[in-house]
């Protein structure tokens, strides 16, 4: 006999919503380098919200039989799990230059008595552990905000591009249910969290060579030269030579037009032998 039940559900939500702008209307910042506090504005919920939740449950039992064709003797052999998975999902742009990012991964398995269900105290069990959702069998969740600095807002640093990142992650593995060493002692489970701090950018040199005003000459493109009679004698083609000289000389020497940067540092911690199973995110209720 074989029997295999699947099923899932999800539900996800999408919003676009107004910016909180408190500082739009005041007409006294709308000058050079108060642009960041006139265009500062906050979105006060979330921008994505996403559960989902599958269920897998499979029962095998084979029944072997003797010699004379009867099971006398022989119990039936039962094969079974019941998985429960939850997903969580959640994206908050908090700003045009601050997101913020959740997720969560629950695995969690519906403990059976052994054998096959075939009474009301089994099955009471199992409703039991349904509705505490399973004991969990793994767990991670991730917690993400990326920053992008505001460079833009001010025109004597307009040359920079920066994102800096911060994020947090915990991690729960279950050990075999029930396992002890020789003194019955649980052996416990394994955790581990992670703290990950990232910063990624870009110098533009082009721009930065324009705010200066010889390196801005050098980055001009060439004038064409016109066709034009001229007096014998006239020294400005000798001009013009020296010119066109000069700028590929200084051009040659700004042939590095960007740079890119990147600056991680990743910090782990593990510890086995943790007692407590984890619930509601990661969290064991006292």
């Amino acid at each position: 006999l074989q029997l295999q039940h699947r099923g899932g559900i999800n539900y996800t939500f999408n919003s676009d919503p107004k910016a909180w702008e408190p500082f739009k209307r005041f007409q006294s910042l709308e000058r050079k380098n108060l642009f960041w506090l006139r265009d500062f504005n906050l979105k006060l919920f979330p921008t994505l919200i996403s559960l989902r939740t599958d269920v897998d449950r499979s029962f095998i039992q084979t029944q072997l039989r003797n010699a004379d064709l009867t099971t006398n003797g022989i119990p039936a052999q039962v094969e079974k799990w019941f998985f429960f998975n939850r997903n969580y999902d959640l994206n908050w742009n908090l700003t045009p230059s601050l997101v913020l990012r959740y997720g969560a991964q629950a695995n969690a398995i519906i403990d059976e008595p052994a054998g096959p269900v075939n009474n009301d105290v089994a099955r009471d069990s199992i409703w039991r552990n349904v509705r505490k959702l399973g004991r969990i069998r793994n767990y991670q969740q991730n917690i993400t905000a990326t920053y992008r600095l505001p460079f833009d807002k001010f025109t004597f640093l307009d040359w920079l591009q920066a994102d800096a990142t911060y994020g947090v992650g915990y991690q729960f593995q279950a050990n075999a249910f029930g396992l002890r060493d020789s003194t019955q002692t649980l052996f416990g489970n394994f955790v581990r969290n992670n703290r990950d701090r990232q910063i990624t950018g870009r110098i533009d040199l082009i721009r930065l060579y324009d705010k200066i005003t010889k390196l801005r000459w050098a980055n001009s493109p060439n004038v064409p030269r016109k066709n034009f009679t001229r007096s014998p004698g006239d020294d400005e083609d000798v001009v013009t030579s020296d010119n066109r000289l000069t700028k590929a000389f200084v051009r040659a020497l700004l042939t590095v037009r960007g740079i890119n940067f990147s600056y991680r540092i990743n910090e782990t911690t593990a510890l086995p032998g943790f007692l407590p199973t984890p619930r509601f995110f990661g969290m064991a209720p006292e």
